[in-house]
């Protein structure tokens, strides 16, 4: 049993020098999420002409922000989720409840990281259905 233990601990410790098995290693941390568009709580619907469907990044201040935008119902919420996974940024944005409106708007989302890395790959789910992804090089 002890021999057990002995290889157990040592995978551990050698796990943790290994690169992405350590989640700090990754370098960034969600710092805040701004919606636009039709996702602003006061934003009058369809009112705001699309800059961009998909991704863009840019750097400033040594943050990294994230902008996804995207055409999707008017009247129903969306939720949003971010997640890291070894050198990656995994976002999920999916609608909830019915959409009672016959009407098509534009949103988007914006996402401020703090921390810096070599380089980074990002996947944005819309609805499971629009994917965009794609490798960020600061």
């Amino acid at each position: 049993m002890k021999g057990y233990l002995k290889v157990l601990f040592l995978i551990c410790c050698l796990g943790s020098f290994l690169p992405g098995c350590n989640k700090e290693s990754f370098g960034l941390k969600l710092f805040k999420i701004i919606p636009g568009g039709c996702a602003a709580e006061n934003q009058v619907k369809g009112s705001e002409t699309p800059d961009s469907t998909g991704v863009t990044y840019s750097e400033n201040n040594g943050n990294l922000h994230l902008r996804v935008g995207f055409f999707g119902g008017c009247c129903k919420p969306y939720s949003v989720s971010c997640n890291n996974r070894q050198d990656s940024l995994l976002i999920t944005i999916n609608s909830e409840g019915q959409d009672y409106c016959n009407c098509i708007c534009f949103h988007s989302y914006d996402f401020i990281f703090t921390g810096s890395g070599a380089y980074y790959k990002y996947k944005v789910s819309v609805n499971n259905y629009q994917v965009f992804s794609g490798t960020i090089n600061p």
